[in-house]
């Protein structure tokens, strides 16, 4: 198999060519953004790629996280497996995960134990995709909360959640001050809060964010 393994963290990734066996396999390796850009630009066929999400990245291409790139394989090489890990537990982030990569599998990398890793590589892709513990959780918690299955509001939670003032968010948001100013006091409503200090409280206290 030609396999991808994206990892910022060399031990990890001489880690998975080792349970995988180097000398089975033909491996393709990447800490970053910008070296799966390079390496992309001239990559036609691929078996299986292994991406962590939190990796550095690469604004002249658009690749913001490991995400984007496990997003770019699928568009482009359909067949390919591609197993998606995150560090990160928060509900938002997983759904976000679930909801645009589209992956094969999806984890969290606190439950990508030996066993996990072999089940997804033998898998045929006809019976996944496979989601961890954790995501399944995660998916579950935000669909309860109607308000948060709206990308934007998702998007709105995400950059204020980060530090970005109300002000600001119409730079990075496709929306007009007063659009977002009304979705926010939409979730506001929803969650039975005065303002959106009070609704990150709230949605800090009950793990989505």
């Amino acid at each position: 198999m030609k396999i991808l393994i994206m990892e910022r963290n060399p031990m990890i990734m001489e880690g998975y060519r080792a349970l995988l066996g180097p000398k089975k396999h033909t491996f393709l390796t990447t800490t970053t953004c910008e070296d799966f850009a390079t390496l992309f630009a001239t990559l036609h066929d691929l078996d299986l790629a292994i991406i962590t999400h939190e990796v550095l990245g690469f604004a002249d291409k658009k690749l913001e996280t490991g995400l984007d790139c496990a997003v770019l394989i699928k568009k482009n090489i359909p067949y390919c497996k591609v197993i998606l890990l995150t560090e990160n537990e928060k509900a938002l982030v997983l759904y976000e995960l679930y909801k645009t990569a589209k992956a094969d599998a999806l984890l969290v990398k606190s439950e990508f134990t030996k066993k996990v890793f072999f089940d997804l590589v033998a898998t045929h892709t006809d019976a996944l995709p496979y989601l961890s513990p954790l995501v399944k959780k995660a998916i579950q918690n935000t669909i309860k909360n109607t308000t948060l299955l709206d990308s934007k509001n998702r998007r709105i939670i995400t950059l204020l959640s980060k530090g970005y003032r109300m002000n600001q968010l119409d730079q990075e948001l496709l929306l007009s001050t007063s659009a977002i100013q009304k979705r926010v006091s939409k979730l506001s409503v929803a969650f039975k809060v005065k303002n959106y200090q009070e609704l990150l409280a709230v949605l800090r206290a009950r793990e989505l964010i």
